[in-house]
Parts: C-alpha cells; structure tokens; sequence
C-alpha cells in the first residue's frame, strides 16, 4: 500500500511539473512575444562584450539572425569609430549599473538618431541594453528650433530695422553735405563725411551679418572657429533697440582680447546671447532699477559668458521649470516658453552647459564654453 502511495504522489508531483512547465514555457512565449514585437532594438550582452541574444527588431534592422550575433563580440562588424561599441566598452570599464547616451548612424544612406540606455545585472557581469531611433523626434526639436529662431526674429524686426534706419541717415546726411561742398568745390569736411559713411555702413553691415547668422538654417553646420568679439558685437546690435525699449542700462565687460576664437555654430551662439540679453531687459522693465551686465571671462578650461540683471533672483517653483519646453511665465500669447530649454541644449550641444545662479544676490544666467 505504500508502494502504491508513493507512486500516486510520484504521478501527481509529474503532473504538477508538468503544468509548471507549460505555465512557464506560456509566460516564455508571451515574454519573447512582447519583446519581440517592442519598437525598439534589444540585446543581452556580457562583460567580455559577447552578445547573448538579440530581440527581432534589430534582426530585422540589421538584417542578420540572432545566432549570428551568440557569442559574437560587440563592434564584429564594425568597432572602430563606431558610437555604440564605445558606449558599451566604457559602460562596462565604469562602475554604474545604468547609463544612457544619444549618437548619429548612417544605415542604407540614411542619418539616424539614436537613444541607448543599458543597465546592469547577475552582479554586473551582464547587461540589456534597449536603443530607440529617435529621429523623428529629433527632427521635430530641430524644426522647433527653427521655428522659435523665426520668432524671435519676428519680435525683433521692428528694432532691427530702427537700428538700421539710424546709420542710413547718418549716411544720407552726409552724401548730401558732400554733394553740396562738391557743388561748391569745399571739400575740406569731405574725409569726415567720408569716414561717417565708412563707419555707418559697417555698423548696417554687422546687423545684417547678425541677423542673416540668426534666420539661416543651421542645423546641419558644423562648428568652425569665430572672432567672439565678432558674435558679441552682432549679439548685441540685435538687442539694442530692445534694451533701449525697456529703458534698460545694459553693460559689456570683455576681460578677453578680441582675437579670440571659440570653435562653434555662430547663428546658435547669437540665438543664446540675444534670448537670454532680451528675457534679462524684461524681467527687469518694471523694477526702478534697471539694469543688464553682459560679462565674458575665462578660466583654465572655459570660456565664461554671464548675463546678469538687476533681479533679485528667481522663485524655487519657478526655478523648478525655467528650462522646462513651453514653460513660460509671460502672458498668454506671448512667448513659446522654448527659449531657455532650447538655449540649454545648443549650449549642450556645443560641449557646454547654461545654467541659472544667484550672482550678488542678483539673477543671473552662466553659460560655459569649453576652449
């Protein structure tokens, strides 16, 4: 009788496993199932940088079978220069469980943006790493990016032109006081007027290379080696009819020599220094003290470009979302709330970083350049 208990249990315990196996190899099925149909690329690799499996999406992207990729080492197809072999070499050489990068491709002729995101697991010997193509969505944050450069075009216009108008009738002026002592044969004062149409020609000249290095479509440039003094001057140019609006008394202090050249996309630059000139000249218009200092320095590493206003800094709810996209706390209709957010990221782009301090107990925005 025993025997036979024994044997009875020895059946059911089978059926047991048995169904544990089919619930398991079910759960399986639905987990490569949802892994294998996710808009996005999969990997399992080791710290010897062997791929252990791959998910059908990057099959299909690669156009090669997952027993390929076993046992393959990452960057088989190619390591050198190749974004995504260096961010998983250094990923394992560093000690974090997670880490995250963006890069460029080029598959079949076509640029790609992609977002690669790995963490670490079985005590950091291997790792699942998840890419998206965010390409899409990169081409909607350049073409937003474009978008408020027009706009803050748009809001500028009006000041550009004033300040143009200005040095065209410096420059009439003086033809007609040269026209007349050529009339009369006097031409004692003509090098004066000379100059005076010199000058004022290259003053209209610098606003209009100012304004034609805002408006252009930059987004594919790359980054070439630029007088600062020269994107200063058309910086602040742009703005000054603004800063003149507001009654603001605006300031430069350039400790810097005036050959200076930092490596950049000179439109992007200007966008910076005119978004964060004119959003200091109206956060200022309504105190009694109004003023904007524009202070360029340097240290061993950086370039250092602050705006400082005469504010006496910014709310910590505010602060919380100042760089946020369409975060804005001017009235409705006024302003995309995309200045800042965009300024941070071209200044993130170009190596540096834009970041808000209390300086003197007063507002202040510090962008740093690396040299």
């Amino acid at each position: 009788m025993k025997v036979v208990d024994e044997i009875e249990e020895l059946k059911r315990m089978n059926h047991a496993l048995k169904e544990s196996n089919r619930v398991l190899k079910e759960e399986l099925e639905r987990k490569n199932t949802l892994i294998n149909h996710l808009p996005c690329t999969i990997s399992w690799i080791n710290s010897d940088l062997e791929y252990l499996s791959i998910n059908k999406e990057l099959e299909d992207l690669l156009d090669i079978h997952n027993t390929v990729f076993e046992s393959q080492k990452v960057g088989f197809l190619k390591a050198e220069g190749n974004p995504f072999y260096e961010f998983i070499h250094n990923f394992f050489e560093k000690d974090l469980e997670f880490d995250q990068t963006e890069y460029t491709t080029t598959i079949s002729g076509e640029q790609k943006y992609n977002l690669v995101m790995a963490q670490k697991y079985k005590n950091s010997k291997e790792a699942v790493v998840i890419g998206f193509d965010i390409t899409e969505k990169k081409m909607l944050a350049n073409q937003i990016l474009h978008d408020e450069r027009l706009r803050s075009i748009a809001e500028l216009s009006t000041g550009i032109i004033h300040e143009i108008k200005n040095p065209l009738s410096v420059i009439k002026g003086s033809a007609d006081i040269l026209q007349m002592q050529f009339a009369d044969e006097n031409f004692n004062r003509a090098p004066e007027f000379l100059e005076k149409i010199n000058k004022m020609s290259d003053r209209i000249l610098t606003i209009i290379d100012g304004l034609k290095n805002l408006a252009r479509d930059n987004r594919n440039d790359i980054k070439e080696p630029t007088l600062l003094s020269k994107i200063l001057e058309e910086s602040t140019l742009i703005v000054k009819n603004r800063v003149n609006t507001y009654g603001v008394d605006f300031n430069i202090l350039n400790s810097l020599d005036d050959d200076i050249e930092i490596k950049c996309i000179e439109g992007q630059m200007i966008q910076i220094l005119v978004n964060l000139i004119g959003n200091a000249c109206e956060a200022v218009s309504e105190l009694e003290h109004k003023w904007v200092n524009l202070t360029i320095q340097e240290d061993e590493k950086n370039y250092i470009i602050r705006v400082t206003d005469s504010g006496n800094g910014i709310d910590d709810n505010t602060l919380e979302k100042i760089f946020n996209p369409f975060f804005t706390t001017k009235p409705k209709g006024i302003g995309t709330g995309m200045g800042l957010g965009i300024c941070k990221e071209l200044a993130q782009e170009h190596g540096g970083s834009l970041n808000y301090e209390l300086h003197n107990n007063h507002t202040s925005f510090v962008f740093h350049l690396p040299k």
